[in-house]
C-alpha cells in the first residue's frame, strides 16, 4: 500500500477536434440523405445526431 502521494502515470487520450471546420451541422430535413450516405459508406468518421426535444 502506498501513502497516497504517488503520482499516477498520465493516460493517453485521443485528441478530438473541437468546433473545427470539419464539423458540419445539417438540418433535420436532411435525415434521409444522411442515412443514405451512411449506408453507401460516404460517412466514415464519428457522427452525433442531436435531435430536438
Amino acid at each position: 500500500m502506498g501513502s497516497g502521494t504517488e503520482r499516477k502515470k498520465p493516460v493517453a487520450r485521443p485528441s478530438y477536434p473541437h468546433n473545427t471546420a470539419a464539423w458540419t451541422r445539417r438540418p433535420l430535413k436532411d435525415i434521409n440523405a444522411i442515412f443514405a450516405e451512411m449506408k453507401d459508406g460516404e460517412i466514415t468518421d464519428r457522427m452525433v445526431i442531436d435531435l430536438p426535444r
